[in-house]
């Protein structure tokens, strides 16, 4: 955190005059030696990557090369498949001659070196047409995969087989391609056949130099070997379909990854596409070792070169050391007087955080750095809730052991090197968190919150029974042409997020993002029981009150506003049993301020209606009485704490809102109100005007203050 920075870093001005001129040459060779550490690193780093890079896109060309060159003989080879199958088609086929038959079905036959005949295949698996004859030669291939294949299924399409020897080639190693011949009404009548031998495969993937270890394999989908480069006798028509590397050739269309290959064990860049069209797939495979060779070499070479060069600097470091050590001892006491010098000057001495000025320097750091790359900066502020009735109870030195026991449960919560906690005042504590999002800032609030709870110390005056602190949240990215207004609007956010947590009752968090915006009044907890205690203040209120009327004529002197009101909400409604400057006797719910204001336990304070979103389109505000100022306290029945209405002030021009003391005044004339309000339900007798006045005589003056504009005081 930086509170160990503000003592670490206060450096006296005489002990870094002293050392200056030596210690800048340590800095200086250390920064030297890391930059040269930092730039090797990174030119090898940048090195390999290239490397890497090449041999990617190297790989993925030649795949693409292949794959083009394949499918376009295998197109051509099955131009002549399909060439026959629609001659086949035609009716009146069968009438005409042996070769007249012969040309209509093999006119479009391909011919080259490696392709072998086309055949035409009945039913019963027996050649029934040769291209290279027009007496077909005596044979059965009912054995072959493909007749098989073509026979159970009518959707297979262009089929490709397992390699076989070939019967017409004298065991030449071949591979078919096929496809099926069905008849008029989809049954099977036969398979027209091609042959392809295997060395055309080979000797093109023979002539593809890859490396010492590099390999080009062309694969079935099922992962049936069909030709691989180098060949071993062995490879041709191996299974490989239950290997990792294959099983991700099937898993995609294409791509690249490092694996080790199931033939050899040899690590390899793997780059594979499937082929388009057909159920082939090719793989070009270069050994990791083989790409990377080069690059060892020269990242040997380099490496030495820097080896030497950061020995060289070591010994420069080891003289300047002995030179500095000599001059170090006289430095250290005059350092270290210098060092508490600014840690009083930069610390708070009761809870060891950074005191309001250094907070200062940090926040407006900060700020400016945000604004400068554009991150996020949070500000949390935290209030010990009821902390002067604490130090009125128990006594200032007690007071001041739970200021330090909460400061260190806050500085537990706060763990980051770069975060900061400082004591803004009082009982107020601060937190910055620099790059950190409203959400990071409201989960390390939550966790301050329960370290404060987790302490157990005892407050007779808090709600809770324990010491608990109330915490307001804020984040901003500050723009660069306005980091001290983004500064000024951090603090209020977080100040207004902090009294809108103690406003709801305490002990608890509240972020800015969580500040109500919504025009409609909130539900409220046990509403009904709550209408029920409104109802018996109700009915023992008969309009006009004098009594209240006062109160709310002398509110609106004592705070200088020119209408104060006490309020009763009840379900649909708010009634204005005590009234000055205002001639309304009821408003609805649904627009009242005071349906707010009884939401929380603490005044509610609005200096601009027409900046709320909360009232900013109210008819209150929009039309007459035009409201832009509000101030009201809750009103709380005695007995079981329900809020039943307010005491407040408004105005028809925006103010800077109420002080410390406004507060406190206003939360005492409430609680006088409802003195007032018991006696009218209670009949007993009431106060006189004399005697209000002596109560409110410790806030101050009672004259009258005028005030220019807004609403008038009859």
């Amino acid at each position: 955190m930086q509170n160990a920075n503000v003592r670490n870093d206060a450096v006296s001005a005489a002990g870094y005059h002293r050392s200056a001129g030596s210690a800048w040459l340590v800095g200086l060779g250390a920064v030297v030696a890391l930059g040269v550490i930092i730039v090797g690193v990174l030119t090898l780093l940048d090195s390999r990557v290239d490397v890497w890079r090449q041999a990617e896109q190297a790989s993925e060309n030649l795949v693409r090369a292949l794959d083009r060159d394949i499918s376009r003989t295998f197109a051509t080879y099955d131009l002549s498949l399909q060439g026959a199958i629609q001659a086949l088609s035609r009716p009146d086929l069968s009438a005409a001659s042996d070769e007249i038959q012969h040309m209509a079905l093999f006119d479009r036959a391909a011919s080259a070196d490696y392709l072998g005949s086309l055949l035409v295949l009945g039913p019963d698996g027996k050649v029934r047409a040769a291209s290279t004859s027009t007496v077909p030669p005596a044979l059965d291939l009912s054995d072959r995969e493909y007749f098989h294949i073509h026979h159970e299924r009518s959707d297979a399409g262009l089929f490709v087989s397992r390699p076989f020897l070939s019967r017409l080639r004298d065991g030449d190693p071949s591979l078919a391609i096929s496809r099926r011949i069905d008849g008029a009404r989809g049954e099977f009548v036969g398979v027209v056949v091609g042959t392809t031998r295997l060395a055309y495969f080979q000797d093109n993937l023979r002539t593809l130099d890859l490396g010492p270890q590099g390999s080009i394999t062309l694969l079935r989908s099922d992962g049936r070997v069909l030709a691989r480069n180098p060949l071993r006798g062995d490879d041709i028509d191996r299974d490989l379909s239950g290997t990792e590397n294959v099983e991700r050739f099937i898993g995609a269309q294409f791509g690249s990854f490092v694996g080790k290959a199931a033939l050899d064990g040899v690590e390899r860049l793997y780059t594979f596409r499937h082929v388009d069209g057909l159920p082939l797939v090719l793989s070009v495979a270069v050994a990791v070792e083989d790409i990377l060779a080069p690059w060892r070499y020269k990242a040997l070479i380099f490496g030495s070169m820097h080896l030497m060069l950061c020995i060289a600097l070591l010994g420069l470091f080891i003289l300047f050391r002995r030179e500095l050590r000599r001059r170090a001892e006289a430095e250290r006491q005059l350092s270290t007087q210098a060092k508490d010098l600014a840690k009083i000057a930069r610390a708070d001495g009761l809870t060891g955080f950074a005191n309001r000025r250094c907070l200062d320097e940090v926040l407006a750091r900060e700020c400016s750095r945000a604004a400068r790359e554009q991150t996020p900066v949070s500000l949390l502020l935290l209030d010990l809730d009821k902390f002067k009735a604490f130090n009125d109870h128990y006594g200032h030195p007690a007071g001041d052991a739970c200021l330090r026991a909460v400061a260190q449960a806050v500085g537990g919560a706060v763990s980051r090197p770069g975060d900061l906690t400082a004591r803004y005042g009082g009982e107020e504590l601060a937190v910055v968190l620099p790059n950190t999002t409203e959400h990071g800032a409201r989960h390390i609030a939550d966790q301050i919150l329960t370290a404060v709870e987790a302490l157990g110390l005892e407050h007779e005056h808090n709600a809770a029974g324990i010491v608990t602190v109330s915490i307001g949240c804020a984040a901003a990215i500050v723009t660069p042409n306005a980091v001290q207004s983004g500064l000024q609007s951090l603090l209020a956010a977080a100040d207004k997020a902090l009294y809108e947590a103690k406003r709801q009752g305490r002990n608890r968090v509240v972020s800015s993002e969580e500040m109500p915006t919504s025009p409609v009044p909130p539900a409220m907890p046990a509403e009904e029981q709550r209408l029920v205690e409104v109802a018996l203040y109700k009915e023992r209120t008969v309009l006009p009150t004098e009594g209240l009327d006062r109160i709310a004529r002398l509110t609106a002197r004592l705070l200088g506003a020119p209408a104060g009101m006490v309020t009763l909400v009840d379900a649909d409604e708010q009634l204005l049993i005590g009234r000055h400057g205002v001639d309304v006797e009821r408003t609805p719910r649904e627009i009242a301020f005071c349906a707010h204001t009884i939401t929380g336990t603490a005044p509610l304070i609005v200096p601009d209606a027409m900046a709320d979103p909360r009232f900013c389109d109210n008819p209150l505000v929009r039309a007459e009485p035009s409201i832009r100022f509000y101030a009201g306290a809750p009103l709380v029945a005695p007995e079981n704490g329900a809020p039943l209405g307010a005491l407040c002030i408004v105005d028809s021009v925006p103010r800077a809102g109420l002080d410390a003391a406004q507060r406190a005044l206003l939360v005492d004339l409430a609680e006088l109100t409802m003195q007032e309000l018991e006696r009218m339900r209670t009949g007993a007798a009431g106060l006189s005007l004399t005697s209000w006045t002596r109560q409110l005589s410790a806030h101050g003056d009672t004259r009258e203050t005028p005030r220019p504009g807004g609403l008038t005081e009859p």
